[in-house]
């Protein structure tokens, strides 16, 4: 679906970097019909759906 664009973001336990391909979010198909990717990246939607 987009490959190649990662998401990056902090472990709230250990403040580590974590980087997570957007295409291995299973609920990524569901967000993108609700906006685009700059709107679901600036409401959370995607950390969100990480934890």
């Amino acid at each position: 679906m987009v490959p190649f664009i990662f998401y990056v973001h902090r472990d709230g336990e250990t403040g580590s970097s974590l980087v997570t391909p957007l295409d291995e979010i299973g609920t990524l198909p569901k967000m993108m019909a609700s906006g685009s990717l700059g709107d679901i990246s600036t409401d959370k939607s995607i950390e969100k759906a990480l934890y």
